[in-house]
Order: structure tokens, then sequence, then C-alpha cells
């Protein structure tokens, strides 16, 4: 399994250009940062950059890292946040279930106001018109004989 500290890591010294700035917008130490790249390479046998001078590169196994941080660590952000309004009470679902079509008419009037307000909540309304109140009014039986 890959750790998300080292994709992190990658994107920000791409970011940023270098391992010391990448370590200041992580929090980090550069010598934390050094270590958990060496780690990396070596826990997966391959090399993620190459010191040209002073200047950084990524080898060939660097940049499909990067590339799957740049696709992967966004992703992951976004669920942290969503994961976050669930604990807040910002976010959640409403299921209604229902027989009456008119009556699913007049449930959006009234759930439309809310869910402008509250737009990360989740209605969902299922209906199932099994009822047939239409039959059962005219059906062969009838309760006034």
């Amino acid at each position: 399994m890959i750790d998300i500290q080292p994709l992190a890591i990658l994107r920000e010294i791409h970011r940023t250009g270098s391992l010391t700035q990448a370590a200041e917008q992580l929090c980090l130490t550069q010598s934390a940062v050094s270590h958990a790249i060496r780690r990396f390479e070596e826990r997966h046998s391959v090399k993620l950059l190459e010191r040209e001078g002073h200047k950084l590169r990524f080898t060939l196994a660097g940049t499909y890292l990067l590339d799957l941080a740049q696709r992967v660590l966004p992703q992951l952000e976004h669920g942290a946040g969503v994961l976050e309004d669930y604990a807040r009470g910002r976010r959640g679902s409403i299921r209604i279930g229902m027989e009456c079509h008119p009556c699913q008419d007049w449930l959006m009037q009234v759930v439309d106001p809310f869910l402008s307000a509250w737009p990360d909540v989740e209605l969902d309304v299922t209906t199932a018109f099994q009822f047939g109140g239409l039959t059962a009014l005219l059906g062969t039986r009838s309760i006034f004989s």
C-alpha cells in the first residue's frame, strides 16, 4: 500500500521546487521530509528524485507518483471535507417514501427552500403507487351494500 505522506511531499516538492520549502509548507523539518522520501524509496526499491546540482529532478517512478498524487490527494482532501460536514451536521440524507402522486408535487414545493438552504443534504424520495386508491373506490365491493 502506498502511504499518503510521500504523495503529499512529492506534490509539494513539485509545487515549490524545493525540499526545504516543501517541508515548510507541510509543517515538517527538511530532515523529516528527506527521511520519508528515503524510507519510501527503500520500501519500494525505487528512486523518486535525483539531484542535478541544487535542483531536484523527478525520476520516472517519481513522475508516476507525482501524477498519482495530483489525482488522488484532491479526492482524499474532498473526502475529508465531506466527513467533516457529516460530523458537524452540515451534510446528510433525507429518505421519504410515499404512495400519493399529488403528495410528491406538494412535497417538492415544501422541500425546495430547504434544499436551497442545505445544498449538501441528499434527498431520496421513493414512490411506490401500490394502493390504487381509485381502484379501491371503484372496486366491486361497495361499503354501502
